[in-house]
């Protein structure tokens, strides 16, 4: 089982619309770096469920009982 971890600081902490809409924007590409699953406080600590933006791209709901993303720049 993963667990939750606390979101470091200053890790970039967005909510997932704000992901979403980075995304839409081009903001956030695959090659840019990667998200992980995250609530108002504490990260999913499992880098094999990644959170891409061409997730986001291709329709990929949010991960059940997460509202946010923390970014992790290359």
């Amino acid at each position: 089982m993963s667990k939750m971890t606390p979101i470091p600081k200053g890790a970039h902490h967005m909510t997932i619309q704000q992901f979403g809409e980075d995304v839409r924007n081009g903001c956030l590409i695959n090659y840019d770096g990667f998200g992980l699953w995250a609530t108002e406080t504490e990260m999913l600590d499992d880098h094999k469920q990644k959170v891409w933006p061409s997730d986001c791209a291709s329709g990929r709901g949010p991960k059940k009982g997460f509202t946010h993303i923390v970014w992790f720049n290359r």
